[in-house]
C-alpha cells in the first residue's frame, strides 16, 4: 500500500486496498508476493514493479513502524472499530453489536 500511495492516485491505492482485503478476507488467498503482484495488476498497477518493491523490502521499515503505531493505539486485530475516537471492539461483530455501540456513543 505504501508503494501504491507513492506511484498512483488515491483512488487506485484505495482500489488496491479493497482488492487485497477481498483476496484475504473473502477469497481466503494467502498474500504472498505473487498474489500481491496480481492484486496490483487488477488495480491497474504494473505487477512487475510491485514484485520488485515487495522483494526489495523497500517499505519494510515503514510497514513495521505502522504496525507498532497501530498496536500503541490499541489495534490488535482487524477489523478494529473506533467510535468518536474511542476503541469499541475488534474482530467481526454482529449488526446488533454495532447498533448497541452507536446507541452508547
Amino acid at each position: 500500500m505504501l508503494w501504491a500511495r507513492e506511484v498512483a492516485t488515491p483512488t487506485v491505492a484505495n482500489e488496491l486496498q479493497e482488492i487485497i482485503f477481498r483476496l484475504y478476507f473473502t477469497d481466503g488467498v494467502f498474500l504472498d508476493t505473487v498474489s500481491l503482484a496480481l492484486a496490483a495488476e487488477e488495480a491497474g498497477l504494473p505487477p512487475s514493479e510491485a514484485r520488485l518493491v515487495l522483494e526489495s523490502g523497500r517499505f519494510a521499515k515503514q510497514a513495521r513502524e505502522a504496525v507498532s503505531e497501530a498496536k500503541c493505539a490499541g489495534i490488535i486485530a482487524v477489523p478494529t472499530f473506533f467510535i468518536n475516537g474511542e476503541f469499541v471492539f475488534s474482530g467481526p461483530q454482529s449488526p446488533e453489536a454495532f447498533l448497541d455501540a452507536f446507541g452508547k456513543s
